[in-house]
């Protein structure tokens, strides 16, 4: 899987999802560690295990992302905009045996609607392992974005 740097293929997914809870909540969802490593995961059968959390203008996550016998896909994002609730914008680096297999930019922008949160997630990717990076990487987003959903109709209890 190792990076072919003369030959990167680009592709822009942007996915947009109505989200039964208040901005506030949803953006609640979205920073927190312990929501985003239930929520973050592209399937039922990988972890997503946030080991580096500093979600501000200026911080990075660090992640590690795969099966749990054998997390390989490391993931760090850097944050650029942290407006609270209504939008993240990251570049993310996602590594294999410290080789870089992808970058994205992702935008994540929430608007209220109705009672609601109407979430639209953009993602520019160039992708330096080859062309199956761009619907992996909208299938792994279509699988969390369902999740998330679940996640903001429940109600919220004390803890």
């Amino acid at each position: 899987m190792a990076a072919d740097f003369g030959a990167a293929d680009f592709g822009t997914i942007t996915l947009e999802r109505m989200m039964d809870c208040s901005p506030d909540k949803l953006f609640g969802l979205m920073t927190s560690t312990q929501a985003r490593a239930v929520w973050g995961t592209p399937s039922e059968t990988t972890i997503f295990d946030i080991t580096i959390s500093d979600v501000k203008a200026g911080g990075h996550e660090i992640a590690r992302c795969g099966d749990p016998d054998n997390p390989e896909f490391w993931a760090r994002s850097d944050f650029h905009v942290v407006d609270v609730p209504n939008c993240i914008v990251c570049s993310e680096t996602i590594t294999v045996n410290d080789e870089p297999i992808c970058v994205s930019l992702v935008t994540q922008e929430i608007s209220p609607a109705s009672g609601q949160s109407l979430l639209k997630v953009t993602v520019q990717i160039a992708s330096l392992c080859g062309p199956s990076m761009i619907p992996d990487y909208e299938d792994g987003w279509t699988a969390a974005l369902a999740k998330l959903s679940k996640m903001a109709a429940e109600p919220v209890t004390a803890q």
